[in-house]
């Protein structure tokens, strides 16, 4: 079977993801989408978690608190 070959200089911004190589197959550019793949769906994992820990653990702080003063100095 032949092989398919890419000139990383054709892959644009695409091209960084394959240092020191100036031709790839077809193998090795669906592989790298894939783990490009991966780390895009762990990082929107990551920031889902935050937004849950920020919504579960913080809480607004008045001005009043921040200022260590009484509430009726704010009406």
């Amino acid at each position: 079977m032949n092989e398919v070959y890419i000139k990383v200089e054709d892959l644009g911004t695409l091209s960084k993801h394959f240092k020191n190589k100036d031709i790839i197959t077809l193998v090795e550019f669906i592989s790298e989408m894939e783990n490009l793949d991966a780390d895009i769906e762990s990082l929107k994992e990551q920031i889902e978690d935050t937004e849950r820990d920020i919504e579960d653990n913080y809480r607004p702080v008045s001005k009043a608190e921040q200022y260590g003063v009484s509430e009726r100095w704010f009406h």
